[in-house]
């Protein structure tokens, strides 16, 4: 018997394999070790099942996109988390995470978590301020009771394969113990000497949650990104509605005459903070050959 299936779980060569309601253990046929194809948590994929109830996948599906680190396919959005404090938000490295996101074409919704600690919503509001403006969805939570957020983020995910991403101990298993209403995931504590997250999760796995599929990625220390200049330049969307008027075609808006988005800059229509960053990436692109890393 085929059937048709994705591939939710995957550790030492043994996969999980939902199809409709049922979960089959699996394992990979050898000829994708002799194509040197690994399947990847999100495969669609076929498999035979076998007499005693498990199975063989016997074809991968094409991707439609994959992450290299972390090893999922056929992603959907990412949810990058960022706490208000506890860890310190560090918008440097969420900037570097939407770039990922974007040359993968994923859709992106900011979670800003850890709001219960933030007295008026002054560092919500501020950074809210910043991807509003640029366009991206962006969603409050708290895990803490009361919770709050937990179904705007729900709301997100009917239908898709959501990544949820960021820095180590900004919450993301947390988040993912609350959507799912029970404890999915270890829940690692912040470090007081270093104020960083100490990262729980040991391998990528997608969790089934309100007609969706959800993956609790590594912190941001397991991410990695290849993109040339002119890519970063173009996938900061606020920057596409100035770049036509900038006097150079091919133009990073970094030193270059005549420059229509830094002029922007300059007026208040492109958040200077940002753009600070995205020159910063830039020089990093410049010195790693256009490798990004955390």
């Amino acid at each position: 018997m085929i059937l048709e299936g994705i591939i939710i779980k995957g550790v030492g060569g043994l996969y999980k394999v939902a199809v409709a309601d049922n979960i089959y253990d699996c394992k990979a046929r050898g000829k994708f070790r002799k194509l040197n194809i690994i399947p990847m948590v999100g495969d669609k994929v076929r498999i035979k099942v076998l007499d005693d109830g498990t199975g063989v996948i016997d074809e991968i599906m094409p991707r439609r996109n994959e992450l290299a680190r972390p090893p999922v396919a056929n992603v959907d959005q990412m949810i990058a988390v960022v706490a208000v404090t506890q860890p310190e938000p560090n918008l440097l490295q969420l900037d570097k995470l939407i770039l990922a996101a974007e040359k993968q074409q994923l859709d992106i919704i900011i979670c800003i978590n850890k709001i219960d600690l933030d007295d008026g919503m002054v560092r919500c509001k501020a950074i809210n301020k910043v991807y509003k403006m640029v366009g991206y969805n962006v969603v409050y939570t708290s895990v803490t009771e009361p919770v709050r957020g937990i179904e705007d983020v729900k709301r997100f995910l009917r239908g898709k394969i959501s990544v949820i991403a960021g820095q180590s101990g900004v919450g993301k298993s947390s988040i993912i113990n609350a959507i799912c209403g029970q404890n999915r995931m270890a829940v690692g504590e912040i470090s007081a000497k270093a104020g960083l997250g100490k990262h729980t999760t040991r391998h990528v796995e997608l969790l089934a949650v309100d007609g969706g599929m959800i993956a609790d990625t590594p912190g941001f220390s397991a991410f990695e990104l290849r993109l040339t200049k002119e890519e970063a330049a173009a996938f900061y969307r606020e920057f596409s509605s100035y770049a036509a008027e900038c006097h150079f075609r091919n133009c990073l808006h970094l030193k270059e005459p005549d420059c229509a988005v830094r002029q922007a800059v300059e007026q208040g229509l492109i958040d200077r903070g940002r753009y600070e960053r995205y020159v910063y990436i830039q020089n990093e692109l410049e010195r790693e050959k256009g490798f990004v890393r955390w």
